[in-house]
């Protein structure tokens, strides 16, 4: 039996090899495809900042800092690719980010197999980075979200290495703190609530270990202290290299930098279940209810089964990264934290749960030793992967807008719950809109385009052409500006589809996800 179990482990290795070179290849190959997010020119605008005052402090450039613009978002993402934009002018800068995201989100898939195979095996590998590669908002983040994805990386990777120095225990391995170090960097340096989330997990792992080693092995315990405390000092002050605004005086400075990750909040509403409310008055059920109609089935489904696994073990290891599912949507219920844009600042918590999904299919898998009932549950698998892959590759790269079967696909979601939040269709909408003629000649006037949607308008139209002037308004103020065309989206609409004037008047094109209107290109007059 032992060759042949080695065989089929090989057969297996080669399996995952072959697949993660093929999602890299795909997720690398389309990442110019998607459109620049929501936050994309204010994150553009904090890294150039960052990288600016970084380099006039060290004297690399000459001039002040004082009249440079600091924020309490880390620049860290956004100063490394400023610093290949200035080595590497001749890549757009937009399509550059795409594919540095791309890296941190295919990384994020090898290290969610990685950690689950140090649990259950190579087969719950296997089916761990297929879970992940085919969510399609995850993937479709892990093309154009700069903030979430570099965070679930950091965070993952803080997972990874706390288990293993949990399996190698009573065991000291210095490259398991160095790779805790890397995972706490990136995870604080992009978001200094990384401090909180991060800090926590590995004070959790602390405290096991010392509990259950004390007394056997106290050099032991002692080593792992050093180590994590090591770790994580120099992670935090390495991290904040990127964060300038703090420097004044660290301690307090990190804690308002701290208290604004936890409390900042758009003065916005918000669609919610057929409602429209304000961003700081999220119910305690909202985070939970949009992963349970955004995430595949499939995963929801091998999630459930995976909580059976903190009881049948290895019941810590387990019981961890379902802390790291639960423990942020405990936190922002309890401290009334404002949350928006679906669940997409929790992107982080995907990782450990699709780790848990992922254990739980090759738990099953294990425990099933005849052929035939294993090829019925690859059927099963695949054919749980196949609508959320095919509803893809229809609506390409509008991927973040998928709604899974549990509430009737993105056309059920469609006026209940925020669609395009994060302006997923706005290059779309721009490439439609400069193939009107109006704008296949030169032109001697300026064209006048209005629009509800985020920022990212102005990058498309005015690279197209500089006499495009773009204005932003307000839907409801539609008629009191001057203006020859115009892109409105759903965001920012109070209850749209009880609304007589939507879809607007005037209109001549649009970007849909499976017939559910994102965005309406509207001509004046028509």
């Amino acid at each position: 039996m032992q060759p042949q179990r080695e065989k089929a482990d090989h057969q297996v290795s080669q399996a995952v090899r072959i697949s993660l070179g093929l999602m890299a290849v795909v997720m690398l190959f389309l990442s110019p495809d998607f459109s620049m997010s929501g936050d994309e020119a204010s994150q553009i605008q904090i890294g150039r900042n960052t990288y600016m005052y970084l380099c006039r402090t060290l004297g690399f450039l000459p001039g002040s800092t004082a009249n440079i613009k600091l924020d309490n978002y880390s620049g860290l993402f956004g100063v490394i690719t400023t610093n290949l934009k200035h080595w590497m002018p001749w890549w757009d800068e937009i399509h550059m980010r795409h594919f540095i995201i791309a890296i941190t989100g295919f990384l994020t898939i090898v290290y969610s197999g990685k950690t689950v195979r140090l649990l259950w095996g190579r087969t719950a590998e296997l089916l761990t980075i297929w879970l992940l590669f085919c969510s399609p908002r995850f993937f479709g983040s892990a093309m154009n979200n700069s903030k979430d994805i570099p965070f679930a990386l950091g965070m993952i990777l803080v997972a990874y290495f706390l288990l293993q120095i949990i399996h190698v225990a009573p065991r000291l391995e210095r490259r398991h703190f160095a790779g805790l170090f890397i995972g706490l960097f990136i995870a604080i340096g992009v978001r200094i609530g990384g401090l909180v989330f991060a800090g926590f997990y590995t004070f959790v792992a602390f405290a096991w270990l010392a509990v259950k080693y004390w007394r056997s092995a106290r050099p032991y315990v002692l080593g792992v202290i050093g180590g994590m405390l090591c770790a994580g000092l120099m992670a935090f002050l390495v991290s904040i290299v990127f964060l300038p605004k703090v420097w004044a005086n660290i301690p307090v400075n990190t804690l308002k930098a701290l208290q604004n990750f936890s409390n900042y909040h758009l003065a916005l509403t918000m669609l919610y279940n057929g409602r429209d409310i304000p961003t700081a008055q999220s119910p305690w059920h909202y985070l939970p209810v949009w992963i349970g109609i955004t995430v595949p089935v499939l995963v929801l489904i091998l999630f459930a089964i995976g909580l059976v696994l903190v009881v049948r073990g290895p019941r810590f290891s387990t019981a961890l990264l379902l802390l790291m599912v639960l423990f942020p949507w405990l936190v922002t219920v309890m401290n009334h934290s404002p949350v928006y844009d679906a669940w997409r600042q929790f992107y982080f918590i995907y990782p450990p749960m699709a780790v848990l999904a992922g254990g739980a299919a090759g738990w099953v898998w294990e425990r099933l030793q005849q052929p035939a009932a294993r090829l019925a549950f690859s059927l099963l698998f695949v054919a749980g992967l196949l609508p959320p892959v095919l509803w893809s590759i229809r609506n390409h790269p509008m991927e973040n807008v998928y709604f899974n079967e549990t509430i009737g696909g993105v056309t059920g979601a469609y006026g209940r719950f925020e669609t395009d939040y994060y302006g997923e269709a706005v290059e779309s909408a721009c490439k439609k809109l400069l193939l009107q003629p109006a704008f296949q000649s030169p032109l001697t006037d300026s064209i006048y385009v209005a629009d509800n949607v985020p920022t990212q308008v102005v990058h498309y139209l005015k690279a197209a052409n500089p006499r495009i002037s773009v204005r932003h308004i307000l839907y409801d103020g539609r008629d009191t500006v001057s203006w020859d065309y115009a892109f409105f989206a759903t965001r920012g609409i109070d209850t749209f589809l009880k609304r007589k004037d939507w879809p607007p008047a005037g209109m001549i094109d649009s970007v849909k996800a499976d017939g559910a209107l994102l965005i309406a290109i509207v001509k004046r007059g028509k």
